[in-house]
């Protein structure tokens, strides 16, 4: 009888593979962030008008993926860390928040955003959403970081735990927990069937938060990461952070100025360091790659 054996999957890469939770929760994310955009769009000329603007929004972030390959793929000797690349790409949409793009290419803008979260789901891309039209496109896909990836974080923790079932009970919450903060109030926006319970959800930000922070003491219960425990310890701190800012309504697209700052504290960092410290230049094959 022949003998059949199996070979351990590859790990998950955060900001580059995502489970089965974390794609399942973006196809969510990413529908329900469309219906309000979608709503808005009451005639003909505005749904022209918003899918000419997510062509131009699309094809600019596909550019500047196209531009950023080499240093993302480790073609160059200088590499771009998943933190500064993020940052690149988060950076032109911050101009959304402060009011400073016109309705038009606004729309464009949340319908590309939320259709690349959506889009990440369906292909199972873990990175920054914005480049996932450009992994198919390009046909790669680099590891960049994005505000979701705290949901891939909790979903790996099992594999990573000594008390596994722990750990499972812990992810599962978390993933609802995360999902309320996200998918929720897509669903009780101004015009939608669901729009008198805005007020009531709002008032359980604050339990929710809760929960986030149960999760976080049982993900630490079951020993998360058994090679070392600054991994489980630095994974608690986030869950904390990020029911602190919950529970007084900073979380979670906070988080997208957090990788902004980590890009370019990383950037900056790399430029100053002094070029004796740095990798010194070998054969090709043979060399180490500068991150930046």
């Amino acid at each position: 009888m022949r003998e059949t054996k199996f070979t351990a999957q590859p790990p998950r890469v955060v900001g580059r593979d995502a489970g089965p939770g974390g794609r399942t929760f973006r196809v969510l994310a990413g529908t329900t962030g469309l219906l309000p955009v979608i709503v808005k769009l009451d005639s003909v000329g505005a749904v022209l008008a918003g899918l000419a603007w997510l062509v131009v929004v699309a094809a600019i972030f596909v550019g500047v993926v196209a531009l950023l390959r080499p240093w993302l793929d480790g073609s160059r000797e200088r590499v771009l860390s998943p933190w500064t690349g993020s940052a690149i790409l988060l950076l032109p949409l911050m101009a959304y928040p402060f009011g400073l793009i016109p309705e038009g290419p606004a729309v464009g803008v949340r319908l590309f955003t939320d259709g690349s979260v959506l889009l990440a789901g369906l292909i199972g891309y873990g990175g920054l959403e914005m480049a996932a039209l450009a992994t198919l496109v390009l046909r790669t896909r680099p590891r960049l970081y994005s505000q979701y990836n705290v949901i891939d974080l909790v979903e790996n923790a099992p594999t990573r735990a000594r008390n596994r079932p722990l750990a499972r009970a812990a992810s599962t919450l978390g993933v609802l927990a995360f999902s309320w903060y996200w998918i929720v109030p897509n669903l009780v926006v101004k015009g939608s069937p669901l729009e008198g319970a805005k007020e009531t959800t709002e008032r359980l930000n604050g339990v929710v938060a809760l929960v986030i922070v149960g999760v976080a003491v049982l993900l630490a219960a079951a020993r998360v990461s058994i090679a070392t425990g600054r991994t489980a310890w630095a994974l608690v701190a986030l869950l904390v952070f990020f029911a602190a800012g919950a529970a007084v309504g900073a979380m979670p697209d906070a988080l997208y100025s957090a990788i902004i700052v980590a890009g370019v504290a990383v950037a900056v960092a790399a430029v100053v360091r002094p070029r004796a410290s740095r990798p010194s230049r070998r054969r090709p094959g043979l060399s180490t790659p500068e991150r930046v």
